[in-house]
């Protein structure tokens, strides 16, 4: 089954619009006491959290020399969200919030590692990476909420919701390298 997301508590109630007053089906909502796990919830609503994540990593090593090595390692991450919270910590079917994701990483880095001379160590590399995220948040407003203030003060279209998607695509490219010399029995050099 699927889990519930953690609940809030309701809150006195402030306005940040001039004039706006407490939504009629919030006038005399008690309170809840001091303790974190009072929480109201609007009841019959889908409330659900899915989060799933799939990895997984290869690394392989190939000695080129007798004190050289070439290392591969290559990564992949794929994370979904789908997420229904309760926002306004009412009984009220008052604001709900619906989140889904998801998150896609590929990593591959290839280094040589090995020494150039008696107490002269290397290691240089090269790392490639590509991640593609998308995400989605909405909430969803009903007239029991200061939208209702809101809609009485501003005239036109009901304000009714909040929509965002966000996509990003990134691409890291890097190259590296460490050079470590013993200089003394007790003094190492890194570079």
């Amino acid at each position: 089954g699927a889990l519930v997301p953690l609940l809030p508590q309701v809150g006195p109630f402030w306005s940040i619009v001039g004039g706006a007053r407490r939504p009629p089906a919030l006038v005399g909502y008690p309170l809840p006491p001091r303790s974190n796990r009072a929480a109201d919830f609007t009841p019959d609503q889908p409330y659900f959290k899915r989060d799933q994540m799939l990895m997984g990593a290869v690394r392989l090593d190939y000695d080129i020399a007798e004190d050289w090595r070439v290392t591969s390692l290559t990564s992949y991450a794929d994370f979904d969200r789908r997420n229904r919270n309760e926002r306004d910590g009412t009984t009220v079917f008052n604001n709900s919030f619906t989140n889904e994701g998801e998150l896609k990483v590929f990593q591959q880095e290839l280094r040589v590692s090995g020494e150039i001379r008696s107490g002269i160590q290397l290691i240089g590399g090269l790392t490639n990476e590509h991640d593609k995220s998308l995400q989605i948040d909405q909430s969803a407003f009903t007239t029991g909420t200061v939208v209702g203030a809101f809609n009485a003060l501003v005239p036109g279209e009901p304000f009714l919701g909040i929509k965002g998607t966000t996509r990003s695509r990134y691409t890291s490219k890097a190259v590296s390298g460490n050079v470590e010399a013993k200089l003394t029995s007790s003094l190492t050099a890194h570079l």
